[in-house]
């Protein structure tokens, strides 16, 4: 499940700088969290009722997707999926045990539980996909954070999705989700014929213009 060439992307490491303490340490703690650790998820369709330049509102819905990023993303689309998922407070309390052991032992069960967020929101898409229909197709996942979407769209969406009763998952005062090893994502549903985007796997087509641009792994690489 845990995609270890991941961690150690999520870490800072390159191909050819992995230790062989830290790869022992990787080995067991993927070991130790595959075992205890188990994500779930849930996610809601709805129909699409505007979307103009900068705002993208849905139908019988309070959720409202502000910002030309979004829009742009979603011009193709007729509905989405917004989905939920979450590692729960077990992962937390994993984390704060390693921490304990050794700031490697933090920092690597802390990537190890980002990474396998991401494997529970793939597994979560792929439920997703299996119900669309032959002439339908998915966009990739699209996070409020990320562009110009504002993080403070969580909110209706966890109200909305119920989240807290089905997943256990809630969001604070700063619009930060908890657990802390979260996440929220919208995919947009359109025609298998549509255009082909080319902006970056988070949906910005330049990544200085986004908020993220500090502190984002997914830039490395990439021409900016």
């Amino acid at each position: 499940m845990i995609n270890k060439d991941e961690v150690f992307r999520y870490l800072g490491y390159s191909k050819d700088k992995k230790d062989l303490l830290t790869k022992n340490k990787l080995e067991q703690i993927v070991n130790e969290i595959e075992k205890e650790i188990k994500g779930k998820y849930t996610f809601k369709e709805y129909i699409i009722e505007t979307n103009t330049k900068n705002k993208v509102t849905l139908k019988n819905s309070s959720i409202v997707l502000s910002g030309k990023d979004i829009s742009k993303h979603l011009i193709d689309s007729k509905r989405i999926v917004i989905l939920a998922v979450t590692l729960g407070i077990d992962a937390e309390r994993y984390i704060i045990k390693k921490n304990y052991l050794s700031a490697l032992d933090g920092l690597i069960s802390d990537a190890c539980m980002s990474d396998l967020t991401e494997y529970y929101a793939d597994e979560c898409e792929k439920q997703i996909k299996s119900t669309i229909k032959a002439n339908e197709k998915t966009t990739f996942r699209y996070s409020p954070g990320y562009g110009d979407l504002p993080l403070n769209t969580q909110k209706n969406i966890i109200e909305e999705l119920n989240t807290n009763r089905i997943i256990g998952l809630n969001i604070t005062d700063s619009y930060i989700l908890t657990p802390r090893k979260s996440v929220i994502a919208i995919i947009g549903i359109e025609d298998i014929n549509s255009k082909v985007k080319k902006n970056h796997r988070c949906g910005v087509d330049n990544c200085r213009e986004c908020k993220l641009y500090s502190s984002c792994n997914f830039k490395k690489g990439c021409v900016i």
